[in-house]
């Protein structure tokens, strides 16, 4: 059936973009969305179960428990933690002019995006302006220097 829609949408569509082109459209629009939901975590969401915020067709951190930002690992280089009861996970952005990130080695790679979204990174650091990676093995020092929200960590 996702064949069949692409399909439709590619041959079919009255608009001039290209289905690559509303991917891309909606993948920044999700990264958008989504890095605005992470800058307004606080204190106060921090060892809280979160309600998450609709993206796409789902809805993402979704009774994730907010563990903190990690900090001091490069100009630009943002690092939310979060758990559930059997599972840690880094969500990963670094800003336009900043330092790229090392990426863990890992037998499951991080996706770009959404999990709405999931394509796989394969890259082996996070660049500066690229999409939201989501680190499904987060490194143990980057649990070792959450910070507190705020002046220190934006």
């Amino acid at each position: 059936m996702v064949i069949l829609f692409v399909a439709n949408s590619c041959c079919f569509s009255n608009s001039s973009s290209s289905i690559v082109d509303r991917i891309e459209n909606t993948r920044s629009s999700d990264d958008a969305i989504l890095i605005d939901y992470l800058k307004k975590l606080d204190v106060s969401s921090i060892g809280k179960k979160l309600t998450g915020i609709k993206i796409s067709d789902d809805i993402e951190l979704e009774g994730w428990i907010f563990l903190g930002k990690a900090v001091g690992f490069g100009k630009g280089v943002n690092i939310y933690l979060f758990s559930t009861a059997n599972e840690r996970v880094a969500y990963i952005w670094v800003e336009e002019g900043g330092d790229p990130l090392q990426l863990p080695d890992c037998e499951c790679l991080p996706y770009i995006g959404s999990t709405t979204m999931t394509q796989k990174y394969t890259l082996k650091s996070v660049l500066p302006g690229n999409s939201v990676v989501i680190c499904p093995c987060p490194k143990k020092s980057w649990f070792n220097s959450i910070g507190r929200i705020g002046r220190d960590s934006h």
